[in-house]
Parts: structure tokens; sequence; C-alpha cells
């Protein structure tokens, strides 16, 4: 009765992935609101049934995927399907927080292997694909300028183009990045419907309450003086420098906007003011980086303790 029941549940979680996956396959706006979606039926049978039958899910969606979707539908399947297993484990072994970190390398391993594949067997390489549209881009709005009889500010020009190749340097990073958000989003979705279904959870720290290692300032602060040291650009010692300082800037923006939330709450301040801190931050590129200077001083000064007395 117990087997009965499992692959009952499989079926309708299958069937809950496909119509999921065809409709972000052929209904592209509603399609990107459910993207964050598919990796539920995954997560959900895994917590209820374990590793074994979440890999048989997986193979069944494969299956289902070539027969209703394409070929190209395969990588959609495969990165929300592994993505979705990793999480389900570590929430069943009640770990939120290893659920969004493994939710995240498994992400990138999927972002990977597939920017890999593209390469490998379709010659098709998304990163030099989208600098040569930025190029054209840049190339159509001199030569519209040009048709109007206006001059080009090659300054303003020599500036995008640098910060175009900017960008291509941070590619690991921004990988980083994008996985980190769909393991969060996934999160989101998940945790409303496996409270419904009572398995309980481990609840992460309110975001006001974290605090990274103080050591980053250190790391942050030699990362910084790497590039005093003339590095050539496009060695691989600048683009780990690059990435490396990408990635410390993100995690002091994210501390500087968790002590914003601490000291709101310590004052009783409303919601509604780190809220409206970060959409300015993100606006305005200043207050980003007034941000970042309040995580240095949190963390190598323990402005939380002085808040607090």
């Amino acid at each position: 009765m117990k087997r009965v029941n499992v692959l009952t549940e499989g079926a309708i979680l299958l069937a809950l992935f496909t119509v999921l996956t065809l409709m972000t396959l052929y209904l592209p706006l509603i399609g990107a609101f459910l993207m964050v979606f598919l990796p539920l039926p995954f997560i959900l049978y895994t917590v209820r049934h374990g590793i074994k039958a979440a890999v048989t899910l997986m193979a069944a969606s494969i299956f289902i995927t070539l027969i209703v979707g394409s070929l190209f539908a395969l990588p959609l399947t495969l990165t929300y399907a592994l993505s979705g297993i990793v999480m389900g484990y570590f929430y069943q072994k009640r770990q939120t927080a290893g659920a969004l970190i493994g939710g995240t390398i498994a992400f990138l391993i999927s972002f990977v292997v597939m920017y890999a594949a593209s390469v490998a067997f379709f010659q098709i390489d998304p990163i030099e694909e989208a600098t040569g549209s930025m190029d054209e881009t840049i190339d159509m709005a001199k030569s519209m300028m040009a048709a109007i009889g206006q001059e080009a500010n090659e300054a303003a020009i020599n500036q995008l183009e640098e910060q175009m190749k900017y960008i291509g340097y941070l590619i690991p990073s921004l990988l980083v990045s994008v996985s980190f958000i769909f393991a969060i989003l996934s999160h989101a979705v998940t945790i409303p419907v496996l409270k419904r279904l009572k398995i309980q959870l481990v609840p992460l720290k309110p975001f006001r309450e974290w605090k990274l290692p103080a050591s980053i300032v250190w790391y942050y602060l030699i990362v910084s003086f790497i590039f005093f040291l003339n590095l050539d650009t496009g060695s691989f010692l600048y683009l780990a420098a690059v990435n490396l300082l990408f990635v410390l800037q993100v995690l002091l923006v994210v501390q500087g906007f968790s002590f914003i939330f601490f000291y709101s709450h310590v004052k009783n301040y409303s919601k509604a003011i780190p809220v409206t801190a970060i959409i300015l931050s993100l606006i305005l590129p200043i207050l980003m980086y007034l941000v970042r200077i309040l995580g240095i001083i949190d963390l190598a000064f323990n402005l939380r303790g002085r808040v607090k007395k």
C-alpha cells in the first residue's frame, strides 16, 4: 500500500512538473514567473521519500521532457531536478542553511555544464555572443549619431566599452550570484508548502542577525591591495582578483544592509525604513558605496555591540 502511495504521489508531481515545464517553454511571460516553482516537485518528493525515489522521478521527468518538449528542454529539466533533489535532501536533514548552499552549488554546476556543452556540441559561446551583441549596439549608436550629423563622445564610448569588458571578466562571480538568487527564490516558494504539509524545518536567522566573519574585511583589504601591483589585464591573477573583489564587495553590502535592519529593529523603527534604504541604494550607486563602508565598520569595530550598549 505504501509503495502504491509513493508511485501515485510521484505521478502527480511528475504531471505538475511537466505542466510547469511546458508553460515555461511556450509561455515566456508566465514561464519566467513559474520557473522558480520547477524545483518544488523534486524537493517535496525528496523530503518525503528520499534521494533514491527522487532520482527515479528525475529519470521519468527526463523521459517525459524528451517526448512532450524537445532536446533543448532537457537542460532545463536536469538543472531544476538536480537542484530540487539537493535542496530536498538538506530539508529532510533539517538543515535549511545547507539547502541554500547546496542549491546554489547545484545550480552553479548545472550552469557551468550547460555552458561547456553549448560550446562543445553546438559551437555557441553565450559569453562571446553577448559581447558581440553589445559591440554591435555600440557600433549602431555611433552610426545613428553620424547619420544625424553629431559626433560621438569618444570618452563616453571608451568608458562604456571598458565596462563591457569588465562585466565579461566578472562572469564567474555573476554565475555564483545568479545561482544563489535561484536558490533563494526556490527556498521562498518551498517553505510555505513544507509548512502546509507540517514538515518541520529549522528556520534561518532573521536577516538583521546575519553577521559575517570579521576576517572578510582583511580579505577585502588584501585583494584591494593586489590591484596596486599593476596586474596584466586579462591574466589569471587579474581575473581571480576581480572576481574575489566583486564577491567580497557584495558580502560587505549584505552586511551593511543587515546592520541597517538590526539598527531599525533595536530602535523600533518602521520596517519601511530599511526596505527604502535597499531600494534607494539600488537606484543610487553612491548609497551602495556607503552601505559597503557601513558593513566594513560593523565587522571591523563590532558596531552592533556598541548599539546594544
